[in-house]
């Protein structure tokens, strides 16, 4: 889980993973032409985005040239001013040379004052 302070400005690095028949390996989105990052709010067992960055928006970026799996993204001050509580964050990325999208959730976000 990530803590974040409500009106603070932080970089978020991401790594992406695949599973694999011997278990995980990082994945490689160096072709990705896409990849969408959501925060969530859990209200009534349903998630409702409340921030979203993406690739082709320009949000983010990849950290080197995409083989290691590595994505990174800012969240400003303006993004996290008026957040408090429990998020949960999902990533899907698409690569145009594969027949699937690669999800990835991770554990959560705090956010606090």
């Amino acid at each position: 889980m990530s803590n974040v302070i409500a009106g603070s400005t932080i970089t978020i690095e991401i790594t992406m993973y695949e599973r694999t028949a011997t278990g995980t390996a990082i994945l490689d989105i160096s072709g990705a032409t896409e990849i969408a990052w959501s925060l969530y709010t859990r209200r009534n067992d349903s998630l409702t985005a409340t921030l979203a960055k993406t690739l082709t928006g320009s949000d983010i970026s990849l950290t080197s040239d995409g083989t290691d799996g590595k994505f990174e993204f800012e969240l400003t001050a303006a993004n996290t001013t008026d957040l408090s509580g429990a998020y949960w964050d999902r990533t899907v990325v698409t690569i145009a040379a594969e027949p699937y999208k690669t999800v990835w959730d991770a554990s959560g976000f705090e956010i606090g004052t």
